[in-house]
């Protein structure tokens, strides 16, 4: 969601939403099946991505904790991700 939208009231909102999905029907309306096809794939590709991405933040912040009170170091700077 836009910073823009984040301040329009819930009506507005859902008034963008069912517009968004309006226009997404009419656009996969005129895909061929090899376009649409590939747009399933590339959303799987991103979504493994996303969740990659994930667990690769995870792991970090898993191994900062560990340092941090194991004495190594003193605080959480320069780890972004990890904030609660």
């Amino acid at each position: 969601m836009s910073a823009c939208r984040a301040i329009e009231t819930p009506e507005v909102q859902r008034d963008h939403l069912e517009e968004d999905r309006q226009r997404r029907a009419a656009s996969r309306a005129n895909e061929t099946t090899e376009q649409r096809e590939a747009h399933v794939e590339e959303n799987r590709i991103n979504s493994c991505h996303h969740s990659y991405n994930q667990l690769q933040w995870l792991i970090l912040c898993i191994k900062h904790y560990h340092l941090h009170f194991n004495g190594v170091v003193t605080g959480w700077n320069g780890y972004p991700g990890c904030h609660s």
